[in-house]
């Protein structure tokens, strides 16, 4: 599943949210376990300036905060998450971000 994120301006900080609903069998949550949950990012970013805080984890959604973002640059977000089921499911997203 992919998620679509607004563009967001190199200095700003904030909470992306993957949503896994579409995904989940009827009565199947994600575990709320932070630890199951990996960020793989890939972008053109040489130093890696993306920082995330800890995941928030909800029975249907993975919230990741981020910071650090470079100007002019798209990071490929891939998030996975363990569910009751003992399922890994994925998430993906692109974060744009642009001096606004």
């Amino acid at each position: 599943m992919t998620n679509e994120f607004s563009v967001v301006d190199p200095l700003s900080s904030d909470t992306l949210w993957f949503d896994y609903s579409l995904q989940l069998a009827s009565g199947e949550t994600l575990t709320g376990t932070p630890s199951t949950v990996v960020v793989e990012v890939q972008s053109s970013d040489p130093a890696g300036n993306l920082r995330f805080g800890a995941p928030s984890v909800t029975d249907t959604r993975v919230g990741i905060v981020y910071s650090g973002c470079l100007n002019n640059v798209n990071y490929y977000l891939r998030v996975a998450a363990a569910t009751t089921a003992g399922r890994t499911l994925v998430c993906s997203g692109v974060l744009p971000v642009r001096i606004t």
